[in-house]
């Protein structure tokens, strides 16, 4: 993609006043940046494996 995609996919509908201004500085600053969909997958996907791998281990360490 040629940018970020637009804000509506960022579910900001019930951000607090102070995190919305966050996010819209954030995304007018990046808003041009080019966005690899496969490579942000991707990275979100190892990311939840990694969350969810130490969670079991403290999870199995607690039984």
């Amino acid at each position: 993609m040629p940018g970020l995609p637009g804000k509506q996919y960022y579910c900001t509908a019930r951000k607090k006043a102070e995190a919305l201004a966050a996010f819209n500085a954030w995304y007018e600053s990046r808003k041009e940046d080019p966005f690899d969909v496969d490579a942000e997958i991707l990275a979100y996907c190892q990311m939840d494996v990694e969350i969810l791998a130490a969670s079991m281990k403290k999870y199995m360490m607690l039984a």
